[in-house]
């Protein structure tokens, strides 16, 4: 019994003080950063600067997103060379990963072509200097010999640089699995 009690004891000191600070809140313990009040040092949570974020940001990401987008349909390996970060990474549908100079070679040397890409929906979130994308699309194309097609949703996560200039960091890409 002496060693139940010594049980009961070492868990009631492990689990004090989470619960104290949970009863702390008068409510049951956060489930998002806005709840809890987390901050990411400038005194608003990330959600709650999302929701300050200026329509020029906004706009800009917006603006160097559908000029990726019309980048890649049209094979444009120079804009990819400018306007992908120097350690930038892209995950393919496939799960294979490529560096910004692969990525490029891809476009210059014709490897990758693109037949058709609709956008179907997009989402932009910025929070400080960065933004991420979330994106639903239809494509349609070859890498190689072999061809593609599908609605495939993407990821990409955007940085502004100390020059005002915001450049591609990662790319992923998921192919939609029929339900």
């Amino acid at each position: 019994m002496t060693k139940l009690k010594l049980v009961v004891v070492g868990l009631a000191a492990i689990c004090l003080p989470a619960l104290t600070l949970a009863l702390g809140q008068g409510e049951s313990p956060p489930a998002s950063a806005r709840e809890s009040g987390a901050t990411s040092g400038n005194g608003m949570t990330a959600i709650e600067q999302t929701g300050k974020v200026n329509k020029a940001e906004l706009q800009a990401v917006e603006k160097l997103d559908d000029e990726l987008f019309a980048a890649d349909l049209n094979g444009d390996a120079a804009f990819f060379e400018k306007n992908l970060a120097a350690d930038y990474v892209r995950i393919d549908a496939h799960g294979e990963m490529r560096n910004k100079a692969e990525t490029v070679e891809r476009y210059k040397s014709g490897l990758r072509k693109l037949g058709a890409l609709e956008l179907k929906k997009r989402e932009v979130r910025i929070f400080g200097n960065t933004a991420i994308v979330t994106r639903e699309d239809n494509a349609k194309g070859r890498v190689g010999l072999n061809g593609f097609s599908g609605t495939y949703r993407k990821t990409l996560v955007y940085m502004r640089e100390k020059n005002g200039q915001w450049l591609n960091f990662s790319f992923q890409s998921t192919k939609e699995q029929p339900r």
